[in-house]
């Protein structure tokens, strides 16, 4: 295992995202496309479907914040919903530029001048300790981001190979939404998998130590000594003043690291701080790697519940 070390991130460390040019217009729901690539499981009992956003105006515009949300049925009845934890570890919100010409549909992961948010649920009933959902959840037919003005509408055809992961049926119509993403161009790794392996509570004031694991699932080697990666993990949960929030980011102990052969793993130690006098809630532990979106999406943010005592 790969030792935690306080390190902070390398200048350069992350590819440059696209600026936006002063005076771009915001992108009306008419000049987007948008496609779903699909259902992936995180730990917890948590699911994330990740959406991918084009511009098809002819001219750049851009899309920023985090846009209301609604499920509808196969029918078109408006499902309810209900405000959850966003559970891709905190991305921030900033405008993003959409540069035409790049088509919405096909698979794959987003590119530079796309767009890319998550939608993140949870599959079971955590508040009755991770049992099956009753009554069983409605499954939406299509998703409707609101874009002022109108609204773009996603038709949900999750792909074969996510089938084992369920449809967008969120327990209770608890659902997550993240900020608008951009989409580093050139990314520096190639596509790796992330699985994060953390105790089920912490003492407030005390470290949180947890493990987070990166598995190459490319066809070619990847060194990490050479291509490293910051990383961004956070800790949030509550309202209020029974509230926690935070987030660090550090720079991936590579040095210590292995070179990763194809389907080959290393475990990252890893290590959190928690606030002393922090309230005993239920908090979602995220880790990701930065920038968010330089990889396919829902492979590297990761989270986990964790009950801070």
């Amino acid at each position: 295992m790969v030792p935690w070390s306080p390190l902070k991130p390398a200048p350069g460390a992350a590819p440059t995202l696209l600026v936006v040019p002063p005076g771009t217009v915001a992108c009306a729901s008419n000049d987007l496309a948008a496609r779903f690539t699909g259902v992936e499981g995180l730990t917890g009992g948590q699911l994330i479907g990740g959406f991918v956003f084009s511009d098809r105006s002819g001219a750049p515009c851009e899309v920023s914040g985090t846009p209301p949300v609604h499920l509808l049925s196969a029918s078109g009845a408006q499902l309810k919903v209900r405000p959850g934890p966003d559970l891709v570890g905190n991305p921030p919100s900033v405008p993003v530029l959409l540069l035409p010409g790049l088509a919405a549909s096909g698979a794959g992961a987003a590119r530079s001048g796309q767009a890319w948010l998550a939608l993140t649920w949870p599959a079971l009933d955590l508040a009755a300790g991770g049992t099956t959902c009753s009554p069983t959840p409605a499954v939406a037919g299509s998703v409707v981001f609101e874009v002022s003005p109108g609204g773009v509408r996603v038709p949900v055809t999750v792909p074969a190979s996510s089938l084992h992961s369920g449809s967008i049926a969120p327990c209770h119509g608890v659902l997550g939404v993240s900020p608008f993403q951009a989409v580093a161009p050139n990314p520096k790794l190639p596509l790796l998998g992330a699985r994060l392996m953390a105790p089920s509570s912490v003492v407030a004031g005390r470290a949180l130590h947890y493990r987070v694991v990166l598995t190459n699932r490319s066809k070619v080697a990847v060194d990490l000594a050479n291509t490293c990666a910051a990383y961004l993990e956070s800790l949030g949960g509550g309202t209020g003043a029974e509230s926690v929030k935070v987030v660090r980011e550090y720079q991936l102990n590579c040095a210590a690291a292995p070179t990763l052969l194809p389907g080959a793993s290393v475990t990252f130690a890893m290590v959190l701080g928690t606030p002393k006098g922090a309230p005993h809630i239920r908090a979602v532990l995220g880790w990701g790697l930065v920038p968010w979106s330089g990889f396919v999406i829902g492979n590297l943010e990761v989270s986990a519940q964790v009950k801070i005592t």
